[in-house]
């Protein structure tokens, strides 16, 4: 039998959230469904931990430019799995505080994956629920590029379960998450490459932003840069995106270059459109040649 209530959110995110609360504070009897932790993508996997992990690369930048300021410190190694502790403390913190705010606002949570049955009907965890209204704030989650290797590299999601820091990363996209997760890497002392498609970083911004930023990349730590945009290949486009997939996943950037670090080009523009934050990655070698080169349908490419 099921039962009846005035209003069914599914997902506790942000929205789902407020939808929630705010409905039960007009009187509704509300009850949320999550099959995971409250707080949705900016709480446990986004914006909050995201923070955390740059102010420790800002601290360590500010400890890196402290003896132009008459300091006497020195840097001398970070402990990653320490700060990944306490961040993952304050984020469960954060989880307890939502929960009570719901329960204060007495809106019943159901730990579960809810699924729709009809129009105004909600199965979860054995229970069938009725509503005259639903709400779906379920969000997104990434999507992994359909080649193969994909599931060699990991998304922004992996990027906070990582146990210790990887000593080198390649990060596939030049969106402001990729240029936020590899300013973070590099600024704990992991070795970045990012390949990206376009003329710049941050693409969609404004160009004085991505300029900007990719005149601020530390040299140091982003000594192999990649732009992948491929103009002048003649093997099939989805040969193409898979070799630069390739690329990011098993040390083979074997490529021609003319004094810059780039190198991949072909009519497939758009394969590379997946902008993928924080993927694995070995290290990368590099051929230089006089003149640039297709590394897929190039003789010498592998």
């Amino acid at each position: 039998m099921s039962e009846i209530v005035d209003l069914i959110v599914v997902g506790g995110g942000s929205g789902g959230i407020a939808t929630a609360r705010r409905a039960a504070e007009y009187g509704a009897s509300v009850v949320l469904v999550e099959s995971g932790r409250l707080g949705g993508t900016c709480v446990n996997v986004g914006c909050v931990p995201k923070k955390l992990m740059w102010n420790a690369a800002e601290l360590a930048d500010a400890v890196r430019d402290a003896s132009g300021y008459g300091f006497d410190v020195e840097l001398r190694g970070h402990d990653w799995s320490a700060l990944k502790a306490r961040r993952d403390a304050y984020v469960v913190r954060l989880n307890e505080i939502y929960a009570a705010n719901l329960a204060k606002s007495k809106v019943e949570v159901v730990h579960g994956e809810a699924r729709l049955v009809a129009a105004h009907t909600v199965e979860v965890a054995g229970r069938r629920i009725e509503a005259e209204r639903v709400v779906l704030a379920t969000g997104g989650r990434p999507r992994r590029p359909d080649i193969p290797g994909a599931e060699l590299g990991i998304d922004s999601n992996g990027f906070f379960e990582l146990p210790q820091r990887p000593l080198r990363v390649t990060l596939v996209g030049a969106g402001y998450v990729a240029v936020e997760l590899a300013g973070v890497f590099a600024a704990l002392g992991s070795q970045v490459t990012v390949m990206w498609r376009g003329a710049t970083l941050l693409r969609d911004f404004d160009p004085m932003l991505g300029t900007a930023a990719q005149e601020g990349l530390p040299v140091p730590a982003w000594s192999c840069v990649l732009r992948s945009f491929l103009p002048h290949c003649n093997a099939p486009p989805r040969i193409a995106s898979t070799y630069a997939w390739t690329l990011a996943n098993c040390s083979l950037a074997r490529m021609q270059s003319s004094g810059q670090p780039a190198a991949i080009q072909s009519p497939a523009t758009s394969t590379l459109r997946w902008a993928w934050p924080a993927t694995r990655m070995v290290s990368s070698r590099w051929m230089n040649t006089s003149r640039p080169t297709c590394p897929v349908c190039s003789p010498l490419a592998m």
